[in-house]
C-alpha cells in the first residue's frame, strides 16, 4: 500500500509526542478511562479547604509543510502535580468531581480543535492567529473550571449541583464528538 508523504508525516508527528495512556506521569484523556485515586501522586498541599487537586491541561504542536498545517491538540492529566488528601480517598463524589475537571479540559480541547478547523489561516498569520485562538479558549476554560464548576458544586460538596454538572459535561462531550480526534491538517490560504 502506498502511503502519502503528508499522511506519513502527520502520523510520525503524532507518535513523536503523545505518551502512552497508562504508566508514566501524564496521560491523555480518553472516553474509556476514568481517574482513580492512584492517579493522584503528588503529596497533598497544605490547603485546609481543599481535599483534592487535578492538574490537567491542553497542549498543542503544529508544523507547517508547504501550504498545510499539521496540528495535534490534546488534553492531558499530570499525575505528579495532582493530589488527594488520604482521608478523602473513599469519597467517590469527590473523585467524580475531579474527573469533571479532566472532562472539562477535554471539552475545551475539542472547542479549540473546532475553532482551528473553522478558521481560515494564512501562512502570514498562522502563529499570531493560532495563539489568539488558544488564549481566548484558555480564558474561557479557566473561567468555567474556577468560577463556574468549582463554585456551583462547592468543590463536590453540593451533590445535586455535582450531578447536574456531570450530566452537562457528558452532554457537551457528546455534542463535540466530531472534534475528538487529536490530529488534524488545515490548508493554509
Amino acid at each position: 500500500m502506498l502511503i502519502k508523504p503528508a499522511l506519513l508525516y502527520a502520523g510520525l508527528c503524532l507518535a513523536a509526542f503523545i505518551k502512552p495512556q497508562t504508566g508514566g506521569n501524564e496521560f491523555l484523556w480518553t472516553r474509556d478511562y476514568h481517574l482513580k485515586w492512584e492517579d493522584f501522586r503528588m503529596q497533598p498541599e497544605n490547603r485546609p479547604d481543599t481535599k483534592a487537586m487535578t492538574n490537567s491541561g491542553i497542549r498543542y504542536k503544529y508544523t507547517q509543510v508547504g501550504d498545510t498545517m499539521y496540528i495535534n491538540i490534546y488534553s492531558y492529566f499530570d499525575a505528579t502535580k495532582s493530589w488527594v488528601v488520604e482521608s478523602s480517598k473513599t469519597n467517590s463524589n469527590l473523585l467524580a468531581h475531579e474527573q469533571g475537571h479532566f472532562d472539562i479540559t477535554e471539552i475545551y480541547a475539542r472547542l479549540l480543535r473546532k475553532k482551528v478547523a473553522t478558521t481560515k489561516f494564512s501562512k502570514a498569520n498562522l502563529k499570531t492567529e493560532f495563539r489568539k485562538i488558544y488564549e481566548e479558549n484558555r480564558g474561557l476554560w479557566d473561567y468555567e473550571q474556577d468560577s463556574l464548576y468549582d463554585k456551583q458544586t462547592n468543590h463536590s460538596k453540593n451533590e445535586i449541583s455535582q450531578a447536574e454538572w456531570s450530566k452537562t459535561i457528558a452532554k457537551r462531550l457528546e455534542e463535540l464528538k466530531g472534534y475528538d480526534k487529536i490530529s488534524m491538517s488545515i490548508k493554509l490560504q
